[in-house]
């Protein structure tokens, strides 16, 4: 399969699409607790009327836990057409679609017209190269969002090749299988995926954050090979 394929979730189907919400429960360790602690953190700073962009929209996470018990506007972006197709499953079944748009593509299909409260990106950011991809998609974040507002990054990140790195890589394949991925499924990702990944360390995401114009930067989520920094738009 060529390199292009191997992060996209149509074409590549050893990626879990149709199952989704269980496999990165399984493969994220503590992943459920990543929305909650956003959602904590924002329902008391953002207004009743909040507009959020949530980029990567295919998992839904964010619909069902902002969705349900504010009043929140909520526009989601996705390349895939089978993560968004899910993403819109999950709108109509928790009767969101009032206050919800979904928009197949990347942030710069999002219009600049109408800035936004709070944004989140949760897995995304680490399938782009470093090669100036992933400065420009968190620029054209925060160029989507109002001064004063808060972007949550989630990825996975890690000194690739260090002894630290393949010590909690190791502990991240046991975590997994013992939630229930089969040990197959992990050797696959490790053997195919891993090795083109283009994660960071994460210095270089708080850096990347840095350039990209955000500010007062607070890792809010640590888990293995995952990490998660808040940053404000200055």
């Amino acid at each position: 399969m060529a390199q292009a394929n191997l992060f996209d979730f149509d074409k590549n189907k050893s990626l879990p699409v149709s199952d989704y919400d269980v496999k990165a429960r399984q493969l994220v360790p503590g992943y459920e607790a990543i929305f909650n602690i956003m959602f904590a953190w924002l329902q008391q700073r953002l207004p009743d009327r909040a507009n959020l962009l949530i980029v990567g929209v295919g998992g839904g996470m964010e619909l069902s836990v902002f969705g349900c018990e504010t009043q929140w506007k909520m526009t989601g972006v996705d390349p895939s057409t089978e993560m968004l197709s899910a993403a819109a499953s999950k709108v109509e079944a928790l009767g969101l679609s009032e206050r919800v748009e979904l928009i197949q593509g990347t942030v710069d299909d999002v219009p600049k017209t109408a800035l936004f409260n709070a944004a989140t990106s949760i897995l995304v950011m680490h399938f782009l190269p470093d090669d100036g991809s992933k400065l420009s998609f968190l620029k054209l974040i925060n160029q989507r969002l109002e001064s004063g507002s808060p972007l949550f990054l989630v990825d996975f990140c890690g000194e690739r090749n260090s002894e630290q790195f393949n010590q909690i890589f190791s502990a991240w394949k046991c975590h997994a299988i013992h939630a229930g991925v089969p040990a197959e499924f992990i050797e696959e990702q490790s053997e195919k995926i891993l090795p083109n990944l283009p994660f960071v360390p994460e210095r270089r995401v708080t850096e990347l954050l840095s350039e990209a114009g955000f500010t007062k930067i607070v890792q809010f989520y640590k888990a293995l090979t995952y990490n998660g920094w808040m940053a404000i738009k200055s």
